[in-house]
């Protein structure tokens, strides 16, 4: 009996035990089961108040403590089970089966937020207009505004935020597509937008070739060289899928992959370009896609913001359609728009964000003070004198990497705007503030091609001045 009782006692403490020694430490961990950043170190997080420091203690044992993804694994299996419950961090069971992502129906942005994040679009559009180049706003609905016979009971969905917002674009002047309507109209029609159960986050590929289309067909207005994809380009593959996507929660749906029959072609210039440019630390996708079938001069290059709606095979639907598709994480990215477009220098912008991310994407606070740069043309026709002077050129630093070049001017000179010429290619790139003066960043090969003759323009209350570099 005595060695019953001791098997029993360590058992016991090596469940107590266990965890803890299985305890995971590790820097900016993610956890796959509900695809999120692990709670952080509470003494690693600046500007935290003392009253604070228990529940970040709380959030980082509970996350961190060993065997947590397997002992959510199982009890989710375990409801759907016994109680046809999914109690699971993401998803949540709808009627008849279907799939929804926990939360997105409720998620709903402050009127505030969305003014502020309507002006940001204003500012990018004005921006690129402002330079001739054309640019579009698209908007990708969620789930829950398209499956909606399906919600679980209890759960109230709104689109009257969504419809102010919509509003406010329309009183700003704002070119924009509402992919609402398109999914809607398909899904009506027999279509599967989007899947049963399998990535509720997003759209199918499906749903994602009918909204890029719309996209496109709206980009076609600008440019007549753009024209909505046709489905013969395409390879259309039934794929089963056994799990959700980012868990081991089972599932057994068959779905249609989509994808361009000319992929091998496609040629991939991501490299070493995605190793340079700056990002939020948060969001750091980018691609770059050049397609050879569409030449130059004849289709556009287009820098795309998005969110994860296109990183999967929806990424070929624009490249298919374009000579080259740039892409950059929207998240936070977009907020730093003129330092992406003087890489560039794009024949079009998109802006596209998800139903579900405009809630907490950018502050208000950094969204309503975007104030980027005039045309230097607009600055000169504004200005009531001008005058010349020299910068030595040991205040210049020039970092140039294989793919990037960035140019610092150290000075104390202050200036509302500033940009830096190239005399050689007769174009011009916005300098940003910095604490110790200002930069630029531009393609490495455009810095060499000119030989590093530059000169830099600033603009202080009404007079321009042109610094040339001198040794």
């Amino acid at each position: 009996m005595k060695y019953i009782q001791r098997i029993f006692v360590i058992l016991f403490f090596s469940i107590l035990v266990l965890p803890v020694l299985a305890f995971n430490h590790t820097e900016g961990a993610i956890s796959e089961i509900d695809n999120r950043k692990l709670a952080p170190f509470p003494l690693s997080q600046d500007g935290q108040d003392v009253d604070s420091y228990p529940a970040l203690i709380e959030n980082y044992i509970s996350d961190r403590i060993g065997f947590r993804d397997d002992m959510i694994l199982q009890y989710t299996l375990l409801n759907d089970k016994v109680f046809g419950l999914m109690e699971h961090p993401m998803y949540i069971y709808g009627k008849e089966g279907q799939v929804y992502t926990k939360g997105f129906a409720e998620q709903i942005p402050e009127k505030e937020h969305y003014l502020a994040f309507a002006h940001l679009i204003k500012q990018m559009q004005d921006y690129c207009e402002e330079r001739c180049v054309p640019f579009l706003f698209a908007f990708t609905p969620t789930k829950h505004s398209i499956v909606t016979e399906y919600i679980p009971d209890g759960i109230h969905v709104s689109h009257e935020w969504v419809d102010q917002f919509m509003a406010e674009l329309d009183r700003l002047g704002v070119n924009y597509v509402d992919n609402t309507a398109t999914l809607l109209e398909s899904y009506h029609n027999g279509e599967r937008v989007f899947n049963r159960q399998y990535d509720s986050n997003h759209w199918s590929d499906l749903g994602a070739f009918y909204g890029t289309n719309a996209i496109l067909s709206r980009m076609h207005e600008d440019m007549p060289a753009i024209v909505p994809n046709e489905m013969q380009n395409f390879d259309q593959i039934e794929t089963l899928k056994e799990s959700l996507l980012v868990s081991e929660f089972p599932i057994n749906e068959t779905i249609l992959s989509i994808r361009s029959k000319y992929i091998d072609e496609y040629i991939d210039h991501t490299e070493p370009m995605k190793q340079e440019i700056e990002h939020h630390p948060s969001y750091g996708y980018y691609l770059n896609l050049v397609n050879p079938r569409k030449p130059e001069g004849a289709f556009p290059r287009v820098m795309v913001f998005h969110g994860s709606h296109y990183m999967g095979n929806a990424k070929y639907y624009f490249t298919e359609a374009f000579h080259e598709f740039i892409a950059i994480h929207n998240y936070e990215n977009a907020a730093n728009f003129p330092y992406y477009y003087n890489i560039f220098k794009p024949d079009y912008v998109i802006l596209e964000f998800g139903e579900h991310t405009v809630y907490d994407t950018f502050t208000d606070e950094a969204l309503w003070a975007i104030s980027p740069n005039p045309t230097l043309e607009h600055a000169r026709s504004t200005a009531q004198s001008e005058s010349t002077a020299v910068i030595h050129d040991s205040d210049i630093v020039v970092e140039e990497g294989e793919a990037l070049t960035k140019i610092i001017w150290h000075t104390s000179a202050p200036a509302e705007y500033a940009w830096l010429y190239l005399d050689g290619e007769d174009d011009e790139y916005d300098m940003s503030s910095t604490e110790n003066g200002y930069e630029t960043t531009m393609r490495t090969e455009v810095y060499q091609r000119n030989q590093g003759q530059f000169s830099i323009i600033t603009k202080s209350q009404d007079t321009m001045t042109t610094y040339q570099v001198a040794e």
